[in-house]
């Protein structure tokens, strides 16, 4: 879901799989009263697109100014999410949901910490490819940002040296199959 928090002017446009608890942590971490202005059903590629739809309002990272027009269109779309939703309960990393012992199984498939996974705020791209074979998630949705409609079809073409230039070739290439069977060690291990 895509989440609204306002804070002293300014909105958060985020995605969370669970936008009240997201308002916890937000709140906890701002010296301002916080409140939850609603959600949206949507991705990271929605919060994406609505980032570059209120780009003129940008504040700072996932914040924005909250004009009239944005005010506007949050009152006109949103729906207040649900106190206690399915997922509750799952952890996620990075909003990418793991299941119980992923975290530790990400970190071995990375070469880190599970400290050092805590402390991500966006998946780093050199590990995306190992996160996907570990959870399952397609890395377009785990960095659409760079990766945007890339699904493991096209890691696999990649591998085999098939598909597109540039700078998502040369980081994926960069990932070497030491990697990926470290990740396939990790995943066997946390199942």
């Amino acid at each position: 879901m895509i989440y609204f928090i306002e804070c002293s002017g300014r909105v958060k446009i985020g995605f969370s799989l669970d936008p009240k608890n997201r308002l916890s942590k937000v709140s906890a971490d701002s010296p301002f009263p916080c409140s939850l202005l609603g959600a949206v059903d949507g991705d990271r590629n929605e919060e994406f697109r609505l980032h570059g739809i209120w780009s003129h309002l940008h504040a700072h990272r996932e914040w924005f100014i909250l004009a009239a027009d944005l005010r506007e269109w949050i009152d006109g779309n949103v729906f207040d999410p649900p106190a206690s939703l399915p997922h509750r309960g799952k952890k996620t990393v990075c909003g990418v949901p793991v299941k119980h012992g992923m975290k530790k199984a990400i970190a071995a498939g990375c070469g880190v910490t599970p400290a050092t996974v805590s402390q991500w705020h966006k998946i780093p791209a050199e590990y995306c490819g190992v996160v996907s074979k570990i959870t399952g998630v397609p890395i377009s949705q785990i960095r659409p940002d760079i990766f945007p409609g890339v699904d493991q079809s096209t890691v696999s073409n990649w591998e085999t040296g098939k598909g597109p230039r540039g700078p998502a070739r040369k980081l994926l290439l960069s990932l070497k199959p030491a990697d990926f069977a470290q990740a396939d060690a990790a995943r066997e291990s946390a199942a």
